[in-house]
């Protein structure tokens, strides 16, 4: 709480009592303007003072993902995300309305995420789709086949996949 106190005002602006966003100077300015690790710095604050305000609506959460994404801390927005799929896998809607569907629901999964973490993440995602009211086959056989190459990556490094393996029988 403190780090993020010391950088309000020019480069993060607080619009509610513990709501923050990154100052338009430092869009405006671009990243040849300001060094990386600063840059860094403040979305990894960012992404943490949302969560540390408790009770997430499902913007907060989206928001912090984004966030720590861009401050390269991949470990904690995938297992941000992976909580949130959790709670998601048995009301889809709420993942689509949300579009939690543009985190790597279309994409592969950051190889520099761990791959148990990707395991899940992969999992879970598969499970949403199966849930869907109207499923989309295409997708689906892409999530499949992604899973599949995940599993044989963890099998070769002795991962356990009993339980997207499960998934996928």
């Amino acid at each position: 709480k403190e780090k993020i106190n010391s950088l309000i005002g020019t480069w993060i602006q607080q619009v509610a009592i513990s709501n923050y966003s990154i100052s338009p100077l430092i869009k405006r300015l671009g990243t040849n303007n300001i060094s990386e690790s600063t840059l860094l710095d403040i979305n990894f604050r960012l992404g943490k003072a949302i969560l540390d305000k408790g009770n997430l609506s499902q913007i907060d959460v989206f928001n912090s993902i984004m966030y720590l994404t861009k401050a390269k801390k991949l470990e904690d927005a995938g297992f941000i995300l992976m909580s949130f799929l959790q709670h998601t896998v048995s009301k889809p809607e709420y993942f689509y309305k949300w579009n939690f569907d543009l985190l790597w629901f279309t994409t592969d999964l950051p190889n520099k995420m761990p791959l148990q973490l990707r395991l899940f993440i992969r999992t879970l995602h598969l499970l949403l789709e199966s849930n869907r009211e109207i499923e989309d086959r295409i997708q689906k056989d892409y999530l499949i086949k992604d899973l599949e190459k995940l599993i044989d990556d963890a099998l070769i490094k002795k991962i356990d996949v009993y339980f997207p393996s499960l998934i996928l029988s």
